[in-house]
């Protein structure tokens, strides 16, 4: 279901040389949290985070400060099970207030904001990281991950994802010569 959406997409693993990945068993009894079909079908694809070089981005369902003018929010990275950095288990336990408030992290928007599926009712949600506690902190982006996978697009204005010599895809790192 997925695999045509990401291909569309331009999607590339992070660490092209990666071998060793981590078993999807280990990370569901970590975060008591069963990974949906959808992420499974990604990781049979990938087990590398995965970047896009056309650029990702979807309308969110509920407004979000983060989105661009015509309402669209870009999509960074989706991460993955190799034992590599940015990976899934490193995201979740990094961010492990989320999994106390219910969350469990997949994957990143621009600027460090955090793609994550509710645990109890497994809609996609985008954590806004620079929110106060009395603030809003999450917004819906979806109300599954079929969904949300079916509602990406091409972000056209989105530069192609590159990465560079420290294995980063995030373009402020990227040295100017």
């Amino acid at each position: 279901m997925i695999k045509n959406v990401l291909f569309s997409l331009g999607a590339t693993p992070l660490h092209k040389k990666s071998t060793k990945k981590l078993k999807i068993s280990e990370i569901e009894n970590k975060f008591n949290f069963k990974l949906p079909n959808e992420l499974r079908e990604l990781y049979s694809l990938f087990t590398s985070s995965v970047i896009f070089e056309s650029g990702a981005k979807i309308k969110p369902n509920q407004a979000a400060p983060f989105a661009d003018n015509e309402g669209y929010q870009s999509i960074e990275i989706l991460y993955g099970i190799d034992n590599e950095n940015n990976n899934i288990l490193q995201k979740n336990v990094m961010y492990e207030e989320l999994q106390q408030k219910g969350y469990f992290i997949f994957g990143a928007s621009c600027g460090g904001d955090q793609l994550c599926l509710g645990k109890n009712d497994l809609k996609v949600y985008c954590w806004d990281h620079e929110s106060s506690e009395n603030e809003q902190e999450f917004y819906e982006i979806s109300t599954n991950l079929s969904s949300f996978f079916n509602a990406l697009k091409a972000d056209e204005d989105e530069q192609p994802a590159k990465i560079d010599d420290t294995n980063s895809f995030l373009s402020f790192l990227v040295h100017q010569t």
